[in-house]
């Protein structure tokens, strides 16, 4: 054995089938179809709406920020030439605003926070996105 222990092969109906991307942050796993996972107990905490296609499509590729400090979890959705970051919150689940950004060129790759309210992407296009958007808490 290469000192990897296999917990699960299969979420158990947990999440949708051929996530895209998951993240981690602190001791729960956050996937692209909005699910919330406890890694440990196998336990689905809960769901942030409006993320996944239908079980029978392919799952969109959202990309994933979570951001415990600000009790946050951040999705970038890309449409066509325009990308959304949605704030989502922790403690229930429910969206709580969006920033759009337009203009892009490609595909956008991972979203990052920096600073107190700063966010960037780059793009397949060769383009770079750095912005400050309002919603991220202010009481961190």
């Amino acid at each position: 054995m290469n000192g990897a222990n296999v917990v699960s092969t299969s979420a158990g109906e947990l999440t949708l089938d051929l996530e895209p991307e998951i993240r981690s942050a602190g001791d729960l796993l956050f996937f692209s179809s909005g699910e919330v996972i406890d890694p440990e107990t196998m336990i689905k905490l809960g769901t942030f709406p409006g993320l996944a296609a239908p079980p029978y499509l392919s799952q969109p590729l959202n990309h994933i920020c979570p951001d415990l400090a600000s009790g946050r979890v951040y999705y970038l959705i890309s449409s066509g030439s325009t990308a959304t970051i949605a704030a989502y919150s922790l403690n229930n689940y429910q969206l709580t605003g969006t920033f759009q950004v337009t203009g892009i060129v490609g595909t956008p790759e991972q979203l990052v926070r920096w600073g107190t309210n700063g966010f960037a992407f780059a793009t397949t296009g060769g383009q770079v996105f750095s912005f400050q958007a309002p919603m991220v808490p202010t009481n961190q």
